[in-house]
């Protein structure tokens, strides 16, 4: 049987050495040092730290981005050149401290990116606002909520976890966006390819301007309002919902089946799905819902 004393010992010990762990993780010795580029400065605040990178780049630079679950936010600038803020905490986790975010660049590419975390963490409050040139090409392989403003190139955008995306006045040839678990609000889009996927949440689009491309919502609905200048004709099918259609001529279309459409026993015949003629009707336009009803209608 384990002594009284002996126990009361081991406890005081443990409690002595969560402290100390917790006294680690929360000083400023224990967080992650970030890796500069010497045209950057770097500081600490009692608010969070702070990173800032400046690149001078070429025209059409290219710009990657691999920061996890932290935030985004990219804006276009008339500077040349690309800069790059990294403000917040970083991970809240047991005795873990925050990955390092860091940007660095190789020729007229920068690439911005985020180690793994080595501990147990549960959220990165983290947010990198990236300032880019015009003709900046754009691809943000994972990030958490997303916000990107005045883009005139080439973008693509993924979004994980529970992440949103909020993608406003974007005029490119192509526009690639993805979400986890999460809403699609796109405003002011003209693109001669778009090409939007949401796993679970909805899709919202208003003021599109787009010839070709697809829209897919696994477990939402899809809303899509279509500004004059739009030339492209919409297929839209959906497994469990409805098609309303305001402002356009819709005829019956012949549904098929999407990969993650579940086989419940139904008929195509009892599955919705219609065309329409946006402008000239030039492109074309897939639109599907597995679970959820579609909105199309005419602006302006």
């Amino acid at each position: 049987m384990i002594q009284r004393g002996t126990l009361i010992a081991v406890l005081i010990g443990v409690e002595v050495a969560l402290v100390a762990m917790m006294a680690q993780a929360i000083s400023p010795g224990a967080q992650a040092p970030w890796h500069d580029a010497a045209t950057s400065q770097s500081q600490s605040s009692g608010e969070g730290r702070t990173a800032d990178y400046a690149f001078h780049t070429g025209p059409q630079p290219e710009v990657t981005v691999d920061i996890g679950y932290a935030d985004l936010t990219v804006y276009q600038r008339s500077e040349p050149g690309v800069t790059v803020d990294v403000t917040g905490h970083g991970w809240h986790g047991f005795g873990s401290s925050a990955p390092p975010i860091t940007a660095t660049q190789d020729g007229n590419t920068v690439n911005i990116s985020a180690a793994e975390s080595s501990g147990f963490s549960w959220g990165d409050d983290r947010m990198v606002t990236i300032a880019v040139s015009p003709g900046t090409r754009l691809t943000v392989n994972n990030a958490g909520n997303i916000k990107a403003t005045g883009l005139r190139a080439r973008a693509s955008f993924k979004s994980v976890g529970n992440g949103t995306v909020l993608i406003e006045d974007f005029n490119g040839p192509s526009l690639d966006v993805a979400s986890s678990n999460g809403r699609l609000t796109l405003h002011n889009i003209v693109a001669r390819q778009l090409d939007a996927l949401s796993s679970n949440g909805r899709v919202d689009v208003t003021g599109l301007q787009v010839r070709d491309g697809n829209i897919d919502s696994s477990n939402g609905r899809v809303t899509l309002g279509f500004a004059p200048g739009a030339d492209t004709t919409v297929t839209a099918a959906t497994s469990n919902g409805h098609i309303n259609v305001s402002g356009f001529a819709a005829t019956p279309a012949k549904y098929v089946k999407h990969a993650d459409d579940e086989d419940d026993g139904d008929d195509d015949d009892s599955l919705s799905a219609k065309t329409i003629r946006v402008g000239a009707g030039a492109g074309r336009l897939g639109v599907h819902t597995s679970n959820g009803s579609i909105y199309l209608s005419q602006e302006g």
